[in-house]
């Protein structure tokens, strides 16, 4: 764990190494699995070491996918996770990975007790911020390849996700999909 927290923060001292491990949890997923569920509020946080965490809505009997959380990311659904709101999105694992979870009472805890954890999850939350902001233009401008936009900039959740996930995501057709992605070899 002290490599993944080394790895995000690379200056990150030893005090607070083990202030975050002290509360950390490392949970390895061996198969898809749900974290949250809609009419849940999210009472921890899943850093990502290894692995794929989708974000997803039902709409109309269709599962809409509204972000992929990789590899080095934070996972959360913002909305239940800040406000305590019940969710209206799942977060579930993709296939195998290796997560950090925190509890939400020892990330505040961490959040106003050690400015190096605030930085670093400010940082990740930028990161955030900035690939929607992304993509919300991506989708909105059809010029843009979707398909190649995302193979540039996710090139790790890519080979970690279903198709038809990835296109409804994108917005696109599973054969559309396809259509880009024999154009991309």
């Amino acid at each position: 764990m002290d490599e993944f927290i080394k790895l995000l923060k690379p200056s990150i001292d030893l005090k607070n190494i083990n202030d975050i491990r002290s509360v950390s949890t490392l949970i390895n997923v061996a198969s898809p699995r749900i974290l949250l569920s809609t009419l849940q509020i999210q009472d921890r946080i899943y850093f990502i070491r290894e692995g794929v965490i989708r974000r997803y809505s039902i709409v109309d009997g269709e599962e809409n996918t509204n972000w992929f959380f990789s590899k080095g990311d934070f996972a959360i659904s913002e909305d239940s996770f800040f406000l305590d709101e019940a969710s209206e999105e799942y977060l579930e694992t993709t296939g195998p990975s290796l997560l950090i979870e925190i509890k939400k009472a020892d990330y505040l805890n961490l959040i106003n007790n050690s400015p190096e954890f605030k930085q670093l999850v400010n940082r990740l939350y930028k990161k955030y911020i900035s690939g929607k902001r992304e993509y919300q233009r991506v989708i909105t401008n059809p010029r843009i390849n979707s398909y190649d936009w995302f193979a540039t900039n996710h090139k790790y959740a890519l080979n970690h996700i279903k198709l038809h996930h990835l296109a409804r995501f994108l917005g696109i057709t599973k054969e559309y999909l396809s259509k880009l992605r024999s154009q991309n070899r």
